[in-house]
């Protein structure tokens, strides 16, 4: 079955209307060395704007090590057009159109590209290197 360009757009429109979710893309910065060789913490900047998205079912796990803390993964689906790569973080603002305290997300792995939209799984970001 080959889908045409009007096939296409229709699942592109149904994708995005059900994004309930809003967010920004915190585009990945580098930082540079100091003089010393040491390399700054890398930044995180705000888009200009926020885009819609949808956020899955939060699945958390924990291991018995006290060191470690407990990780909240999930997946999250931005439309085709967004600018994103792997290194940017996912900001949420908005839950069901509901405004929410901020949860920033890491992409982890590689952004999957459909016929419909963005999708990757994500972790939250919970030793403060968002800020």
């Amino acid at each position: 079955m080959v889908l045409t360009a009007a096939d296409l757009t229709a699942m592109q429109t149904v994708q995005e209307s059900i994004m309930m979710d809003t967010c920004y893309i915190m585009t990945y910065t580098e930082a540079f060395a100091n003089r010393y060789g040491k390399p700054a913490p890398a930044t995180y900047v705000a888009g200009a704007s926020t885009v819609a998205c949808g956020m899955g079912y939060t699945q958390s796990s924990s291991t018995e090590h006290r060191d470690e803390v407990s990780t909240m993964r999930t997946a999250i689906r931005l439309p085709l057009d967004t600018v994103v790569t792997a290194k940017d973080r996912i900001q949420i603002t908005q839950r069901f159109g509901v405004e929410i305290t901020s949860l920033t997300y890491k992409i982890l792995g590689a952004i999957r590209r459909g016929p419909s939209g963005l999708t990757m799984n994500v972790a939250l970001v919970t030793d403060g290197s968002d800020e």
